[in-house]
């Protein structure tokens, strides 16, 4: 049988509502996490240069992203299509893969809320940063100015 649980062991997390053992090392799937979401900017940023409709890519992500809510189902999934199912849960932006509770064990369920919450919020910000140097640099730094 499948039991699920609400808050798990010291050295486990939650996956899909089941209690799963950390990983050795967890802190690596946090820089794992963070290194593909910047190279998914730069591929972005690159297929936009390129003037590439981003259409077909839309397509692809959600089906992904449909794909990876099949492991939260009660279905008995061979465990090789279970990884798969999320691994795909990255198109979801699911910072559930990268086991916070492991690298923080003292987590609570308050913070790790209220940090998810401002994860818009913080992207935002970023944005704000690059734009206004991007600005600095053609005003200030090569002296363009709007015609």
């Amino acid at each position: 049988p499948m039991f699920r649980c609400s808050s798990c062991a010291t050295g486990y997390y939650r996956r899909a509502g089941e209690c799963v053992e950390c990983p050795d090392n967890p802190w690596i799937l946090a820089i794992g996490f963070f290194l593909g979401a910047v190279g998914a900017c730069v591929v972005g940023y690159v297929l936009n240069a390129a003037q590439v409709n981003l259409a077909f890519v839309s397509i692809g992500i959600d089906y992904f992203q449909v794909l990876a809510m099949f492991a939260n189902s009660r279905v008995q999934w061979p465990a090789i299509i279970k990884d798969m199912f999320h691994l795909f849960s990255v198109f979801n932006l699911n910072l559930e893969i990268t086991a916070p509770e492991c690298s923080i064990p003292d987590l609570s369920y308050k913070l790790k809320w209220f940090f998810i919450q401002a994860l818009p919020l913080g992207a935002a910000m970023l944005f704000l940063l690059l734009h206004l140097t991007l600005l600095f640099k053609k005003r200030c730094l090569l002296g363009r100015r709007r015609q």
